[in-house]
């Protein structure tokens, strides 16, 4: 049968210990120490330290346990930021079809598009057709005008030649 003792587990709370208020307890210890050494210094601690740096070292189990619970906070927080990346690349990938299909389909109304486009392309060419037939029948026009009165100044309307 195999037996188990508690000193690794002990081992690693004074290692978690350390971990977590190692900083606090040197500073403390770094002024106790000089305290001693020079206990006619100017330096003086008051109870308001003392106090505090007593709740410090015996506030260890609290803190452990406010770190377990934030630590499961902290996981609860980090499955939900997955479970929400998830949908929104689920989502994106659902729009990257959409805008795929949407730009091989083609667009409403092509048919009907194109025929008016040739119907307007056809009424237009007609139209510049009969301008360019009344530009034609203009220019004839104003040509024999003045044919006619080039050839009247020249030779003169009231001449008799015989």
């Amino acid at each position: 049968m195999a037996h188990f003792t508690a000193k690794p587990i002990l081992e690693d709370l004074a290692e978690l210990d350390e971990l977590l208020f190692g900083d606090a307890q040197s500073h403390l210890r770094s002024e106790l120490d000089f305290f001693a050494s020079h206990p006619e210094s100017s330096i003086s601690i008051g109870p308001e330290e003392l106090a505090r740096a007593y709740v410090q070292l015996s506030g260890c189990r609290k803190r452990l346990n406010s770190a377990l619970e934030k630590q499961d906070q902290w996981r609860e927080v980090s499955d939900t930021g997955r479970e929400t990346l998830a949908k929104m690349q689920d989502l994106d990938q659902l729009l990257q079809d959409l805008k795929q299909r949407q730009a091989e389909k083609e667009p409403p109304f092509a048919a009907e598009r194109a025929e008016f486009l040739a119907q307007l392309n056809a009424e237009r060419e007609a139209v510049d057709r009969e301008i360019q037939q009344q530009k034609d029948k203009i220019e004839e026009y104003y040509a024999r005008k003045k044919r006619e009165s080039t050839y009247r100044n020249l030779v003169g309307t009231d001449q008799t030649w015989m």
